[in-house]
């Protein structure tokens, strides 16, 4: 059964889809119709910040839904699915965060200038969302900061993220092409707008000067509200970090005491990065004589084991008892702890 929270999840990252196929759409029509126009350069840089947005949306949600489906179809284990959802949340979501900041800078200036509800709803919603993804950014960087300074064979996490980023650039250019042939066709039933560059009107002495103050104003805000940000983030506490074993899998690849035809978990456990846990693990025999253990390691990225206290022999049909130290990672980590029985 699907939780609220998966459903909510899933519903945020088909909007952000949507919304970055519009806001690409938007950037090849906005640009289009006014590349030809005078005095119209702060919007037109708001079509560029518009076609990033764009961009940087479409790559984090399809970063997210690449690494889930490779999750799944286990070709990704759980560390390196959190290794590029966090390495999705830094690096797209700062773009999204810089990108947007343009695009709330103009809708406070249109509003500014128009006073009219709508306009005004937009430039309230943008600056809500941006004061909303800017404080998300900054209670997430460490843990995510944490995960990504991880060492971890990336060959295959490049590829998932090099497809993403492939799959958001065809996708983004597409709909940036749909929005400039429509402009085009707009464009080709208005003589006039085709030939801005050599019969718009001039724009006025006083209307230059009342657009440069509408931008000012609005830059001001902007920066008035991430300085806000930035100075009360340090009194914000961060989620400390956590290691967060959910279960220790044994893998016994000689099947030593039939622990590879009949694989065994022990409990999770939780607790602070670089911690050292001490532990005694009951090993069972499922073979139908007495077998020996005679080494212990584990293949999960950033942990360490110490003080193993081998070899330990264990009776046909009767348990024996590993005493073993588990290193934990420097970075938070949340999934399986496997350690390799031979």
């Amino acid at each position: 059964m699907v939780s609220l929270s998966d459903a909510f999840l899933v519903g945020v990252i088909l909007l952000d889809l949507v919304l970055s196929l519009w806001n690409a759409y938007a950037a090849g029509l906005t640009w289009t119709l006014l590349k030809n126009q005078r005095g119209q350069g702060f919007a037109k840089v708001t079509a560029i910040a518009g076609l990033g947005l764009a961009f940087a949306g479409m790559a984090y949600a399809t970063l997210i839904i690449l690494s889930y489906f490779a999750l799944i179809l286990n070709f990704l284990a759980i560390g390196d699915f959190l290794f590029l959802v966090s390495f999705d949340f830094l690096v797209f979501g700062a773009m999204i965060i810089g990108f947007g900041l343009v695009v709330t800078a103009q809708s406070i200036a249109i509003a500014y200038r128009r006073r009219k509800f709508g306009d005004i709803a937009v430039a309230a919603w943008n600056v809500f969302t941006e004061i909303w993804d800017i404080s998300i950014y900054a209670e997430g960087f460490h843990d995510a900061a944490g995960v990504v300074s991880q060492d971890r064979n990336r060959v295959n996490l490049y590829a998932i993220i090099a497809a993403a980023v492939g799959i958001a650039f065809i996708v983004t250019y597409v709909a940036y092409r749909h929005g400039v042939r429509k402009a085009e066709g707009a464009i080709a039933a208005s003589p006039d707008q085709a030939r801005g560059d050599e019969h718009a009107p001039e724009v006025r002495a006083e209307e230059r000067a009342h657009t440069l103050r509408t931008i000012v104003i609005a830059a001001i805000v902007v920066v008035i509200v991430v300085v806000a940000i930035i100075a009360v983030a340090p009194y914000v506490t961060p989620p400390s970090a956590k290691v967060s074993v959910s279960s220790i899998y044994v893998w016994a690849p000689d099947n030593v005491c039939g622990l590879n035809s009949t694989p065994i978990y022990y409990p999770g456990f939780d607790d602070t990065p670089n911690a050292n846990d001490a532990f005694t693990l009951t090993i069972p025999n499922y073979n139908s004589t007495p077998c020996t253990l005679r080494s212990v390691t584990t293949n999960t990225s950033g942990f360490g084991l110490s003080d193993v206290q081998v070899p330990v022999s264990v009776p046909v049909s009767g348990n024996g008892a590993l005493n073993l130290t588990i290193i934990l990672p420097a970075g938070s980590f949340d999934g399986i702890l496997n350690l390799v029985y031979s």
